[in-house]
C-alpha cells in the first residue's frame, strides 16, 4: 500500500534542500531535528515554527491543515505565527526552523519584511530518507518500519519535493552542501558557513 499524504507530511528532516535565514531577526535552520548543537554553539534564540504553530492554535499541525481548503491558506495561517514571532522583542538574533515552503507565498512575505540574508542547506535524498520520521494526526511520533516497496516511494516524494521547491530555493544567498556528511560533520560545516556570512 503506497504511502498516505498524512505519512509524509512532515520528516525529521523532510527535504534536501533546505533554506536557511538570518540577520538580526530571523535564520532559517532547515535541519532541526538533526544539527541543534550548530545552532546552539552560535549563541541564538530558537524556534520551531512547526511547534510554535501548534502551541499558538492549540491544533495539531495535520488537524489544522485538515481545516484550510488548501496548502496556502494553511501556510497564511501559520504565517501569521511567524510574523507575531518576529514581532517580539527577544525574536533579535533568533532562529526559526521553517518548512519547506518557507521562501514561498506567505512565509516569504514575511521573511522579505525581515531582511533576512538567506542560506539553502542542500542534502542527499537518501539521507533524508535515513532519517524520516513519522507523526501520528496529534504529532506524536510513531515508529513505523519501512519495507523496501515503501523506500522506494518515500525516496521518490523527496526528490519530487526538491525538484518542486528548487526554483524558489534560487532567491536564497547562498548554499551549504552536506551531502554524505554525518551530524557532527553537517553540524560543523554549517556552522562554518555561517560564521563566514555573520
Amino acid at each position: 500500500m503506497p504511502p498516505q499524504e498524512s505519512d509524509i507530511r512532515r520528516f525529521a528532516n523532510p527535504r534536501s534542500y533546505q533554506p536557511l535565514q538570518f540577520d538580526q531577526h530571523v535564520l532559517r535552520f532547515g535541519l532541526t531535528s538533526a544539527h541543534p548543537s550548530a545552532l546552539n554553539s552560535l549563541g541564538y534564540r530558537f524556534y520551531d515554527l512547526d511547534r510554535e504553530v501548534e502551541v499558538f492554535y492549540q491544533l495539531s499541525i495535520e488537524r489544522l491543515q485538515n481545516q484550510h481548503k488548501s496548502p496556502n491558506d494553511f501556510r497564511k495561517t501559520a504565517a501569521k505565527v511567524l510574523d507575531h514571532i518576529l514581532s517580539k522583542p527577544e525574536s533579535c538574533d533568533c532562529v526559526i526552523a521553517l518548512p519547506p515552503a518557507g521562501l514561498i507565498g506567505a512565509y516569504w512575505k514575511v521573511v522579505q519584511r525581515a531582511g533576512a540574508t538567506t542560506v539553502v542547506i542542500h542534502d542527499d535524498p537518501q539521507n533524508i530518507l535515513s532519517r524520516i520520521v513519522f507523526f501520528d494526526i496529534d504529532s506524536r511520533p510513531i515508529e513505523k518500519p519501512l519495507s523496501m516497496h515503501e523506500r522506494k516511494l518515500y525516496l521518490r516524494e523527496i526528490k519530487a519535493d526538491v525538484s518542486y521547491f528548487r526554483t524558489s530555493y534560487r532567491r536564497a544567498t547562498t548554499t551549504v552542501d552536506i551531502s554524505g556528511l554525518n551530524v557532527e560533520d553537517s553540524a560543523r560545516k554549517i556552522k562554518a558557513a555561517l560564521q563566514i556570512m555573520l
